[in-house]
């Protein structure tokens, strides 16, 4: 009886190790193919990012040109009265051309890769320049969010003035008497 016993529980034995090893080889089966699933979204999502950026440089720099040869419009004009002042300002469009077309030119690695040097050597001017980068963008948006109401739409509830703004600006009732034309 012991012998049965023993020879049943070494093929328990046996088979649950056979189990473990099935569980096991199933496991990492669907973990390899769980990773390579998520690779192949990733590749997709890197893609798709990659094209938004390519499509973002290539708008930036065509706006940067279009700055460019508004600077230029400006130094014509200036050429008559300030000949002096009209050449530096085609000085700086000619920079402003210069960087578009670095851009257009360069790959999007190599302008982080510029950016980033740019940031290391002068980290006080790259700090600035984000900061006006971002006052510019942040102007550039409310100025387009306002420009996309709809006629006779109601702004936005972040756009409506403060009631206490409104009070600000009210004219203080003890010159409420007072003509306006007296001021």
């Amino acid at each position: 009886m012991q012998n049965e016993f023993e020879s049943a529980t070494q093929e328990e034995r046996q088979s649950m190790r056979q189990t473990a090893e099935d569980v096991r080889e199933q496991f990492a089966s669907a973990a390899e193919s769980a990773k390579e699933q998520i690779g192949a979204a990733a590749s997709s999502m890197k893609e798709k990012a990659r094209a938004m950026a390519d499509d973002q440089k290539a708008a930036g720099a065509e706006r940067l040109s279009g700055f460019a040869r508004a600077i230029n419009v400006a130094a014509d004009q200036l050429q008559d009265e300030l000949p002096q002042a009209a050449s530096y300002v085609r000085e700086a469009a000619a920079k402003v051309d210069d960087v578009s077309t670095m851009i257009r030119e360069r790959s999007i690695e190599d302008l982080m890769h510029e950016a980033n040097r740019f940031a290391r050597a002068n980290t006080v001017a790259f700090f600035g320049i984000s900061l006006a980068a971002g006052f510019a963008l942040a102007r550039f948006l409310k100025s387009d969010a306002a420009g996309h109401s709809q006629p006779g739409s109601a702004p936005l509830p972040h756009m409506q003035p403060h009631p206490a703004s409104e009070a600000a600006s009210a004219p203080p009732e003890r010159f409420a008497a007072i003509p306006s034309s007296q001021f």
